[in-house]
């Protein structure tokens, strides 16, 4: 690892502490920081992406749909980049 980096393994767990869990079928949780406009979002599979771009009105039009999954699919997915976030310490 170089210097200045932090591990993936080390990235998801500090942001677990942050998401909150939603009533959702496909997704666990979301976590949002407004000072960097990233989204966490952790799905029932167990797969984490971070979206980046999200502005404060994104995040709280999801936490406050009646939905949230169709929400997600309809206004955040494929509208916002990402990435996945993998636990490095189990691909070894």
């Amino acid at each position: 690892m170089r210097p200045g980096k932090v591990s993936e393994a080390r990235l998801k767990r500090d942001l677990s502490s942050l998401r909150t869990p939603v009533k959702s079928t496909v997704i666990a949780s979301v976590g949002y920081d407004p000072d960097s406009n990233t989204m966490d979002v952790e799905f029932r599979t167990g797969r984490l992406y971070r979206y980046f771009l999200i502005t404060p009105q994104v995040h709280t039009a999801l936490m406050n749909a009646e939905s949230i999954g169709r929400y997600f699919n309809a206004e955040i997915r494929d509208r916002f980049p990402c990435r996945e976030i993998v636990d490095d310490t189990t691909t070894r």
